[in-house]
């Protein structure tokens, strides 16, 4: 016979407002099996769970219910109280008489009558439990890091320590991601090289790190603490031990293309340093456009090198490691302004974007840090036109955060240096957070040289060739199209989620939103959660934000990998997972492509699913789908969810007549 003890928490002023708790206990205490009913001020604080651990003990109790507030906020608290009072921590159940009646239900009876229904089913689920226990694991705390930019540069150095190796992967030639590339970072208009170029050093020098540059993610199989992740790796063409960047086979490429470190503004050739101060200042070889690809014979570079370095036999390569956790901080792109005809992208020459303007400014960039005019002319009027894409449900609904700022961080700039005589920005309202924003907001509202003015709407400008200059027309907040002339137009496009994001989430068996961005399983009080058990999301990869956001993401998803993997330690595996019962399993399969968490693999000869416990979060997918039945979740049988629905109907009786019919937990 159960011994059941139930414990209504009445969570300080939250639960009894409505509910009549007396006769709650009153009802409770007639269920079969309770021998225990007590009412508790507060459960959850330290005098509460101190007294619940005393009655286990005292009363002799071997199963709890709870009444109070919602699972999963204070179950797991709740269980570790049971261990500790030396009752397995699986035979519990809580039942949420908060959520789903105080703070729901007006009718004091009605209120009451639910609350009753839910502890008695309650009451007969925990009756079916039966004892689970965990497994542990050994792990490996070596880290998979995806991203060599601010964010997952911040991550390997934080992780990178005794005992831990940190691979980190790079799809490009080159680390830093995009903030190498700018002259000065908002808000103290530091050296964006000064910032960058000691970390990035300390990066490729340490002896905890493995870079892995122009490389991919092509598989991850396993689970957290024991992940495979398989890497494919282009080749350079040339040798990194040898090449010390000195240019001399640029100079020798006789094949001219854009550059796409320099979009619009110059060109680039087959064989290149990406940009100047670039770390590791590397060549490499572009097999799209170099004329051996072409089938020429072209051997310039090689002989130009001093070095000997040029390696046209390289080949891909394909490499495995062993890692316990993976960071993904892919970073993020701009989208094409191109995508909405109306602003001339493209088309109108003097029609840039910011990062145009950013490799202009930066005094090692096309243009020397001058602010030119395709015809070479410097602009007497710039306008800044924010929002493109951004805070439209059509394109990027989300607001991207930094545009606005970087925008001041141009006109403060370009003023400086006397780069324009005048400058409009035209934005549907300024997101300046903190302090500094404001004050370099209100220091460029005050100069006659500058001027903000309102659109209607994001989104909502459009851009004309007039008389040899552009006139940017839009909706004003009355709806009345106005039209400004301006010599140069810098748009602010949307930030997306990098362009591969979408092919490493299939990888990762992980989910990207409508903009591409990582966002499955990301809460509000966790941002760096993927949405799978070892796997976080750092820095833009999340979503928009600016450099220290970035950097403080990557620390916090290294954060994560250092409290959860710790060398020595093992991993503790929850014992809530699927089982198969053979001698019912036909082996259809159906589960197995059901299961989100890639558990369940089918077997032949003779043909069965297996379940491969560590990778099962008991989800219970695989169980509701499976035709025959052979597939149960532990702590979820049908014998266990029967009973508690019988019971909350009020039919308890036929409750534990259904005991014998499914509360079998296959092994």
């Amino acid at each position: 016979m159960c011994r059941i003890g139930v414990y209504i928490c009445e969570c300080g002023p939250n639960i009894g407002r409505t509910l009549r708790l007396p006769a709650l206990v009153q009802s409770t205490g007639n269920l079969t099996g309770v021998v225990r009913v007590r009412r508790v001020p507060v459960l959850c604080g330290r005098e509460g769970l101190d007294f619940l651990g005393e009655e286990i003990v005292a009363q002799g109790l071997d199963r709890v219910v709870v009444a109070g507030c919602s699972p999963r906020e204070h179950e797991s608290t709740f269980r570790s109280v049971l261990e500790r009072a030396g009752l397995n921590p699986y035979m519990l159940q809580v039942a949420n008489i908060r959520e789903q009646c105080e703070w729901v239900v007006r009718d004091r009876d009605q209120a009451t009558g639910l609350a009753r229904r839910l502890v008695a089913g309650a009451v007969a689920r925990v009756r079916h439990h039966e004892p689970l226990l965990p497994s542990e694991i050994a792990v490996s705390t070596d880290v998979v890091v995806i991203g060599a930019g601010t964010a997952g540069v911040r991550a390997a150095l934080t992780l990178a320590g005794k005992k831990r190796v940190v691979h980190l992967v790079e799809r490009l030639p080159c680390v830093g991601g995009k903030v190498p590339l700018y002259e000065d970072v908002f808000p103290g208009m530091a050296c964006a090289a000064c910032v960058m170029d000691p970390m990035l050093d300390e990066l490729l020098h340490h002896d905890g790190i493995r870079v892995h540059l122009m490389s991919s993610v092509e598989e991850l199989l396993g689970f957290k603490g024991n992940f495979t992740v398989r890497l494919l790796q282009s080749p350079r063409y040339v040798d990194p031990e040898a090449c010390l960047g000195c240019g001399a086979c640029v100079e020798a490429c006789p094949v001219r293309v854009p550059d796409e470190w320099n979009p619009g503004l110059a060109e680039r050739r087959a064989v290149a340093v990406p940009y100047p101060g670039v770390l590791p200042s590397l060549a490499v070889v572009d097999p799209r456009h170099c004329l051996r690809w072409q089938g020429e014979d072209c051997r310039a570079c090689e002989e130009a090198c001093p070095f000997d370095a040029v390696r046209f036999e390289e080949e891909a390569r394909v490499q495995e490691i062993q890692a316990g956790a993976v960071i993904v901080a892919t970073g993020f792109d701009l989208s094409d302004p191109g995508r909405f005809p109306q602003y001339g992208y493209g088309r109108l020459a003097d029609v840039i974007t910011s990062f145009e303007l950013e490799r202009m400014l930066n005094s090692s960039g096309p243009t020397g840090g001058r602010v030119l005019r395709k015809d070479g002319t410097v602009p007497g009027h710039a306008g800044f036109v924010l929002c493109v894409g951004s805070r439209d449900p059509r394109a990027a609904p989300h607001c991207s955060e930094v545009c606005c700022r970087y925008t001041l961080k141009f006109l403060h700039r370009i003023l400086a240096q006397g780069a324009v005589d005048r400058a409009t920005v035209f934005h549907a309202g300024l997101h300046l957070p903190g302090g500094a924003s404001q004050d370099l907001y209100r220091a460029l509202e005050g100069n006659p040289s500058v001027h903000f003015v309102r659109m209607g709407a994001p989104n909502s400008a459009g851009i004309l060739e007039q008389n040899g200059s552009l006139a940017v027309r839009f909706p004003d907040e009355e709806g009345r199209v106005r039209s400004h002339l301006v010599d140069m137009a810098i748009l602010a496009p949307a930030m997306e989620g990098a362009s591969g994001n979408r092919e490493l989430a299939r990888i990762l068996h992980l989910e990207t939103g409508g903009t591409g961005f990582f966002d499955q399983g990301i809460t509000l009080l966790d941002r760096v959660e993927a949405g799978r058990e070892g796997v976080f999301v750092a820095g833009c990869a999340a979503g928009p934000t600016d450099i220290l956001g970035a950097a403080t993401g990557g620390q916090a998803a290294a954060g994560r990998v250092l409290s959860e993997l710790v060398p020595g330690e093992t991993l503790r595996l929850e014992p809530v997972t699927a089982g198969v019962d053979e001698t019912l399993c036909s082996g259809c399969a159906v589960c197995e492509g059901l299961c989100p968490y890639g558990a369940i693999e089918r077997k032949d000869d003779p043909p069965r699913i297996m379940v491969n416990r560590v990778l099962c979060r008991g989800c219970g997918t695989c169980a509701a789908a499976c035709p025959s039945g052979a597939v149960h979740c532990a702590h979820f049988s049908d014998g266990q969810i029967a009973a508690e629905v019988e019971a909350m109907l009020g039919r308890e009786d036929q409750g534990e007549r259904s005991k014998e019919k499914g509360s079998r937990i296959a092994g």
